[in-house]
């Protein structure tokens, strides 16, 4: 649990520092997917019995989280790199 707190609180000093440029991008996603993160994070903390119930709970945000995660940063590079292209075809 202290590597979770010392992510967070990463997290929130990286989005407070690059909160301008963070609301350029479709932020959306990477808030999702750290949201999904943090989930599964609490889920896996929590004392379930059931073994496939607790894999599913903890697994499912995972993915998702991964998913949103890569597509954020996927369409800020895709971004930045039609950008780039649009620029050096100006010169």
């Amino acid at each position: 649990m202290t590597i979770v707190i010392f992510y967070a609180w990463v997290a929130i000093a990286y989005g407070l520092a690059f909160r301008r440029q963070l609301r350029s991008t479709p932020y959306p996603l990477l808030l999702s997917g750290v949201g999904l993160l943090f989930v599964a994070f609490f889920v896996e903390a929590l004392p379930l019995k059931n073994e496939i119930v607790s894999s599913l709970l903890e697994g499912i945000p995972k993915l998702l989280s991964g998913i949103n995660i890569a597509l954020y940063f996927w369409f800020v590079s895709q971004g930045l790199i039609v950008r780039s292209l649009n620029f050096s075809h100006r010169k």
